[in-house]
């Protein structure tokens, strides 16, 4: 009996707390999910500098709440800002700057799409001001190499440009103005007997000739007026060159002899000139 009734207690126990546990999960409160967009992490990245994730996080916030209509004012706003700013660059010619922040905008574009009317501007504007940017940026980074004699980097520099852009035929006229300048020092040089110089600019411009007959444009000067220019140069050191070895002035002679080879590069004869003047550069110091 006493076994019996030690069930029965057992088992009352055991409803009394099934019962007790189903009263409290039915009368706790249920949690409340926000349905608040959140965009403190996407503006903290654009506080940041970070433009990029600032975008991604605006056009996730927008997918998530399309219907919210601080999502889209914000992120509006935000995409304005990056623009003005570039605007800003362009205006103070960081031209670097500007075309960074247009790019970031025509990359993401796609984006923007399903409310690309309410913004102030479009991919051809965007693509507009990135070759404006990039022409300024080449027009400076010419003129410095130009002003430096650093020819091959000016011809590569617009190579590049005018391979973004082959139908910009100011690209094209802008080079030949620079070419016709090359070839204006060039003829200076050789009038002012700096044959040095003016050999290493028609050795250049030959080189670069073919690749400018492509570009279809007037020339001043032909392969055979430059191979003729390069000719007079090569002559008149190599002349200068022996009559300072004729005198015992080596170390001058060489000098001037090297100074062929930095346009003509291949020329044995030379080679041969400078190797026997420093043999007998080293016999005299022994």
């Amino acid at each position: 009996m006493n076994s019996q009734l030690s069930k029965f207690g057992n088992y009352s126990l055991m409803l009394y707390f099934f019962f007790f546990l189903t009263y409290c999960s039915c009368s706790s409160p249920t949690k409340e999910v926000s349905t608040q967009p959140n965009l403190e992490i996407p503006r903290q990245h654009y506080s940041h500098g970070n433009l990029q994730k600032a975008i991604e996080g605006y056009s996730r916030a927008l997918e998530k709440y399309p219907d919210e209509p601080i999502v889209l004012e914000t992120y509006s706003q935000v995409l304005e800002e990056i623009k003005q700013s570039a605007d800003n660059a362009f205006q103070s010619e960081d031209f670097a700057l500007a075309e960074q922040r247009y790019s970031l905008l025509l990359r993401n574009f796609p984006r923007f799409q399903t409310f690309e009317r309410m913004l102030s501007f479009d991919p051809k504007y965007l693509g507009h001001r990135i070759k404006e940017c990039l022409i300024a940026r080449s027009q400076a980074q010419i003129q410095h190499t130009i002003n430096a004699g650093e020819y091959v980097n000016t011809i590569e520099v617009y190579k590049s440009v005018i391979k973004a852009y082959p139908e910009d035929i100011s690209l094209r006229k802008n080079l030949i103005e620079e070419v016709k300048e090359l070839h204006r020092r060039g003829e200076k040089a050789l009038e002012e007997e700096e044959y040095a110089a003016a050999g290493k600019l028609y050795a250049f411009l030959l080189n670069e000739n073919q690749w400018l007959i492509n570009l279809d444009m007037p020339l001043p000067f032909s392969s055979e007026s430059l191979g003729e220019g390069l000719k007079q140069c090569r002559i008149q050191l190599t002349r200068k060159g022996l009559e300072l070895y004729r005198k015992e002035k080596l170390k001058e002679a060489i000098s001037v002899w090297k100074s062929i080879l930095e346009f003509d590069p291949e020329n044995a004869e030379i080679r041969k000139a400078i190797g026997n003047a420093e043999e007998q550069l080293k016999k005299i110091k022994k």
